[in-house]
């Protein structure tokens, strides 16, 4: 799986024919499924490889389609190698959050940008299968979404710096974090309870939070210390918790909510 640190890819591309006008067709002595979708309006072609550990896009089919500044990036992770199934290297440029229409469905994932992806434009691998319930039906060759709750995808996502920030000492300083769990971005309108790590040095105010259009939330960041912390993009700062996956609900903070943790004020 990736996430924000070292991790090893392996892809199965196979060759794709392009220009029928279904959605899905399945191609080679392999019968490997590729589907059409758009990414800005613009069609591209999908290989589902469920022999790729991620997903990536090609980097000059995202370039073309998709204006550089109206890419939202991710924080690249630090260290991060990947190759093809032969065993050599695939060069990794970019990593961002893509959005696009696939079989009558909106989806957003976050993709590795590769350069020397000769094949296709982009590959769905496992993480989109399983995290967007793709089914691919062999003996139907078929490719069709499987309805889930999708709540319940997700339990405890990570709070990872949007961008380098620096935590002044003996402060509280407001700052833009991404929700990853795992390989997966949290959706817009994902609704969760950000708390702190428990040991590290920066402390966060717990809040209950929803997921923002640019798939990141906003936080309060403690530094009671009088060290200086200089925060990167890709820094785990906190978590998010899921209060449905949990059995949780939230209350108003009324005066009933009030009464029935410190009870009635002025009443003895």
């Amino acid at each position: 799986m990736l996430q924000f640190c070292a991790a090893v890819c392996s892809f199965s591309l196979a060759a794709m024919e392009t220009g029928d006008e279904e959605d899905t067709k399945f191609h080679g002595k392999n019968k490997r499924p590729s589907v059409k979708a758009k990414i800005n309006e613009k069609a591209v072609q999908c290989l589902v490889d469920s022999g790729a550990s991620i997903s990536v896009v090609a980097e000059d089919a995202l370039r073309s389609i998709w204006s550089h500044w109206n890419m939202f990036r991710l924080p690249m992770p630090k260290s991060l190698r990947v190759t093809g199934i032969t065993g050599h290297r695939i060069q990794v440029v970019d990593y961002v959050l893509v959005e696009m229409e696939i079989l009558g469905r909106t989806i957003r994932r976050p993709m590795l940008v590769v350069s020397g992806l000769d094949h296709t434009q982009v590959v769905l691998g496992w993480d989109t299968i399983t995290e967007e319930g793709l089914v691919v039906d062999g003996a139907k060759e078929s490719v069709y979404f499987k309805d889930k709750k999708e709540s319940a995808t997700w339990s405890v996502a990570e709070l990872r710096m949007a961008r380098r920030q620096q935590i002044a000492p003996r402060s509280i300083q407001r700052v833009e974090v991404v929700t990853v769990n795992q390989t997966m971005v949290l959706p817009v309108g994902a609704v969760g309870i950000c708390e702190a790590i428990p040991g590290q040095e920066l402390g966060l105010w717990d809040c209950l939070t929803e997921v923002n259009g640019k798939h990141e939330v906003t936080i309060a960041l403690a530094n009671p210390s009088d060290a200086t912390y200089n925060l990167e993009a890709g820094d785990c700062v906190g978590t998010m918790r899921n209060m449905e996956h949990f059995g949780e609900e939230a209350r108003p903070l009324d005066e009933e909510c009030i009464a029935s943790i410190f009870g009635q004020i002025g009443v003895d």
